[in-house]
């Protein structure tokens, strides 16, 4: 394909809707076609302002600077690294696919964004056993489907580690015993980059909760477990309220649902488990992402010690 297909605004244009098909083509989830798609056509729609004076050739070091100054006024700097670098994958597949054999890649030499070290917000033991005391009362008090249902989706991803996408798309088919330990289910789920993958949780962490759903649902095998009380499925908004909702009601002042996966992690690096072990459970392609809970770990071991010489 040639690299220009009119002015800068349609040569964008074009080169999205071949990304878009390429990233589908690599197996990306929607979700994440759905952020590079927006965020391209925020580029986009900043690049519609040089129409009339600017080619798709002329955007340099200077035009992408000038796009992340632009906004830099809303942006944290963990989004604008966001932007900045999903923007470069869209102009490295430009440069790789474009039959002029025009190269982007020396535009984005010396283009950084500094990211303060992230720490991620997980919940104390304290805290873990207020929610889950907090999922007891509101199985108690409302007797529910709604109660269970999201009693099971907390623990779920509590103890095992799913993200929400993986757990609002659990089929009942997808859960059975594991034939290594019958104390534990195995639940087959739809990872990053739609790999299937297997996760792990006792079985009576959610044995409770499965069986009331079941006994109302009559689950088959292609039945989505987690839906709303007409049947239909939920999304990230439905159980991102339903976590807030939660979380307030056990005093906790903390938000997002992520939480509780960080929390898994943040328990087992605590508990001195194999970091190699954590990385397997959490399911990360990289063993840096897994190395933020073992530093944070030491930092709160640095932080008690602190705690006690200043108490000596």
């Amino acid at each position: 394909m040639k690299l220009e297909q009119g002015n800068i605004t349609d040569s964008l244009v074009a080169w999205l809707v071949k990304y878009t098909e390429n990233l589908r083509a690599n197996g990306c989830q929607n979700s994440t076609i759905t952020l590079y798609n927006r965020i391209i056509n925020s580029f986009i729609d900043y690049a519609n302002g040089y129409a009339d004076e600017l080619d798709i050739k002329d955007i340099n070091r200077l035009f992408i600077n000038s796009y992340l100054g632009k906004k830099r006024e809303t942006l944290s700097k963990n989004t604008e690294a966001t932007h900045l670098k999903i923007i470069k994958s869209f102009f490295n597949f430009i440069s790789d696919n474009n039959s002029d054999g025009y190269d982007f890649n020396h535009v984005f030499k010396k283009i950084n964004v500094k990211v303060p070290k992230r720490q991620h917000s997980y919940l104390t033991e304290q805290q873990v056993t207020r929610l889950m005391n907090t999922l007891e009362k509101e199985k108690s008090r409302r007797k529910s489907f709604i109660a269970f249902r999201n009693a099971m989706m907390v623990k779920l991803m509590l103890y095992s580690g799913a993200r929400v996408s993986e757990t609002t798309n659990v089929r009942y088919g997808d859960i059975s015993t594991s034939d290594i330990d019958s104390s534990f289910y195995k639940i087959m789920i739809i990872g990053k980059g739609d790999k299937q993958a297997p996760i792990y949780i006792k079985k009576d962490t959610i044995d409770e909760e499965f069986r009331y759903l079941n006994d109302i649902r009559h689950y088959k095998d292609d039945d989505l477990v987690f839906v709303s009380r007409s049947g239909k499925s939920i999304n990230r908004i439905n159980v991102y309220t339903a976590v807030k909702r939660l979380l307030k009601l056990s005093g906790i002042n903390k938000t997002g649902v992520h939480i509780l996966r960080h929390t898994l992690a943040m328990r087992l690096a605590v508990r001195n488990v194999d970091i190699l072990h954590i990385q397997k459970i959490m399911r990360h392609s990289n063993i840096r992402t897994t190395m933020i809970y073992a530093h944070s770990t030491e930092t709160d071991s640095m932080s008690a010690l602190e705690k006690l010489n200043n108490n000596a």
